[in-house]
């Protein structure tokens, strides 16, 4: 394969090795092992269907030569989870860097909908990595007791559909860290045993990197220094994100606009307005849902696609959250008010 291949075409070629060489399943099913086709490699990938709403990856490969890979991502991206064990790549991503390296010992948490990205691999070194996907569902199937020991970015899983868009590096895998992935690779369990062991350390893990990245923002804080025309930066944001509510620019198109890196707009904005740009965002898009279910004659699902909702029931789970009632009773409750 040459060029720059699409993950369509490489989906394509990978069906075409399967034909020719079939894919294993572990004896449970939930475990589909495969080879890495023979004109782009060795090695093998493992890939663990652990619930409707948590996938595992495992990758341990090297290829004959350097490949890059492009994709677009839609936008029912998932959280996803990287641990890299041992070689790296080089990604570019739209809307998030012109250029990063992903590398051993390291691990990353990150939400990429709707955008493209380019993957590039070296070839003759082995990689070794451990991707976790976890559903916005599962995530708020926890409850939003526990939104405070989430960092900013996972809240927005908590209180909204539209997913945020983040890539963060959390740094070095902690001893803790390596401890479990040893456990997911090595599973000395069999049948349900191992199915409930196997999503025991996936769940683990992503705890693990929930903790290392609110310590990290609990260290960052109290030494943010914003001067007064960050200030004034920060105030512009929140005037772009009130004008284009229901397209707003991404994290880093937002700083880029204002003239902060995301990291200083992010924080900055947290500590001026005490919500985060995607918080910020929410609440107004909410206002503007209960203006119009009051000032209008549109139906509640119409309101909820005109501020950003795919749908109704996750609209209306926003809209009581904030009012404290659902949008057909606040559009009743204010019809009556009228008459």
């Amino acid at each position: 394969m040459t060029g720059l291949p699409t993950s369509y075409e490489l989906e394509q070629g990978w069906q075409e090795s399967r034909h020719r060489s079939k894919a294993v399943w572990h004896g449970d099913e939930i475990e589909q092992i495969e080879p890495c086709p023979s004109w782009l490699g060795n090695g093998l990938r493992r890939s663990l269907c652990l619930s409707d709403s948590l996938w595992v990856e495992i990758r341990h490969e090297s290829y004959q030569s350097d490949w890059s890979l492009q994709r677009h991502h839609d936008d029912q991206f998932p959280l996803t989870a990287k641990f890299y064990l041992a070689g790296c790549s080089q990604v570019q991503t739209r809307g998030i860097a012109d250029e990063y390296i992903e590398q051993a010992g390291q691990n990353y948490l990150y939400c990429l909908p709707d955008t493209q990205e380019v993957e590039s691999y070296c070839g003759h070194e082995q990689l070794h990595f451990v991707m976790i996907w976890l559903s916005p569902s599962r995530l708020r199937s926890l409850g939003t007791q526990y939104r405070a020991s989430f960092a900013p970015e996972l809240q927005q899983f908590l209180d909204d559909e539209t997913r945020p868009f983040f890539h963060h590096s959390l740094g070095q895998n902690t001893p803790e860290m390596q401890q479990v992935l040893q456990h997911l690779l090595h599973c000395p369990y069999q049948g349900v045993t191992r199915s409930l062991y196997l999503e025991s350390q996936a769940l683990e893990l992503l705890s693990l990197q929930f903790a290392q990245w609110l310590a990290q923002d609990q260290a960052d804080v109290p030494i943010l220094v914003l001067r007064s025309d960050d200030v004034e930066r920060i105030h512009h944001a929140k005037t772009i994100l009130t004008e284009n509510l229901t397209h707003p620019p991404s994290i880093v198109e937002l700083a880029q606009q204002v003239g902060l890196n995301d990291y200083k707009l992010k924080l900055g904005f947290r500590r001026v307005f005490k919500t985060t740009p995607f918080g910020y965002l929410r609440e107004q898009r909410l206002e503007l849902a209960r203006q119009l279910l009051s000032d209008t004659e549109m139906s509640v699902e119409e309101v909820a696609i005109a501020v950003g909702y795919r749908s109704r029931s996750s609209f209306t789970a926003a809209f009581r959250r904030q009012f404290e009632r659902s949008p057909k009773g606040w559009q009743q409750q204010t019809k009556r008010s009228h008459d």
